[in-house]
């Protein structure tokens, strides 16, 4: 794979960033998916299942803006199941750096990526090691 082959994939991984004036809108999606999940459970045999939609999950972080106010931002959490990411011997350059290092901000702390094997110069791969340290 090449990086740009690779740079789609990495946008699927970690925390990104969700509109904060989208949130009461995805919440309605989180508990409609929940409530064909509970019904789904109690007819379990009766009759055939109604199928679940796919909807990623968000969550809040508070944090203190520049004046000392608390802040609210959302994050759409995409595949929080994948814990590695093996991209070992492919044709990754220094292109796929800029993805590479925005994946690994958004991605929780237990998320591995492998990617010996790759041409990306040196200097990208120290600045990588830099953010993930």
């Amino acid at each position: 794979m090449t990086s740009d082959d690779v740079r789609p994939i990495l946008e699927h991984f970690g925390r990104q960033p969700f509109p904060s004036d989208q949130v009461a809108a995805h919440q309605a999606k989180l508990k409609e998916r929940d409530g064909i999940v509970e019904a789904n459970k109690k007819t379990k045999g009766k009759k055939p299942d109604v199928a679940v939609p796919v909807v990623d999950n968000i969550e809040s972080k508070t944090s203190k803006d520049p004046e000392g106010q608390e802040v609210t931002n959302w994050f759409l959490v995409k595949n929080p199941q994948f814990k590695h990411l093996n991209l070992c011997l492919n044709q990754l350059d220094e292109f796929a750096a800029p993805a590479i290092e925005q994946c690994l901000t958004y991605t929780a702390d237990d998320f591995c990526l492998t990617l010996s094997g790759n041409p990306i110069p040196e200097e990208n791969v120290e600045q990588i090691h830099k953010l993930v340290k």
